[in-house]
């Protein structure tokens, strides 16, 4: 699974305002 860097850290910093769980998931995956 290939993500450009902008639309992680788009996703990012959704998920930041919606809960630090999915943020930290998200982490390893990189």
């Amino acid at each position: 699974m290939k993500t450009n860097n902008a639309d992680v850290q788009k996703h990012t910093h959704r998920f930041s305002d919606i809960a630090a769980e999915p943020r930290r998931m998200l982490l390893p995956i990189q």
